[in-house]
C-alpha cells in the first residue's frame, strides 16, 4: 500500500515521493529486532499495550509525530529512513 507525502529537496523544492507502508513496517520490525528490543518493551516505553504496538509496526495504527520522533531516537535511525525517503 502506497501513500503520497511530500518531502524537501535539496534545492528547498517541495516534491511528492510516494510513502510504502511494507517498506516502514519492514524496517521498524528489522531495526527494533537488530537493537534485541522486543515488541512487549518497546510498547512499554511508549506507555501503550502491546497489541497496540503490534498494530503500530503493522501500520493499523496511526502514530503521532511524537511517537514517531521517539520510535527514531530510541532505535538510533532517521525518520527519512523510516519513511523510506532515504536508503
Amino acid at each position: 500500500m502506497f501513500y503520497n507525502i511530500f518531502s524537501y529537496n535539496f534545492f528547498g523544492g517541495l516534491e511528492m515521493k510516494e510513502f510504502n507502508v511494507t517498506l516502514f513496517s519492514r524496517r521498524l520490525k528489522e531495526e527494533r529486532q537488530f537493537k534485541k528490543i522486543s515488541q512487549k518493551q518497546m510498547a512499554a516505553e511508549l506507555g501503550i499495550l502491546q497489541p497496540a504496538y503490534v498494530r503500530l509496526e503493522k501500520c493499523k495504527y496511526q502514530m503521532s509525530f511524537e511517537t514517531l520522533v521517539y520510535i527514531c531516537q530510541r532505535l538510533e535511525i532517521s525518520a527519512d529512513y523510516l519513511l523510506g525517503l532515504t536508503d
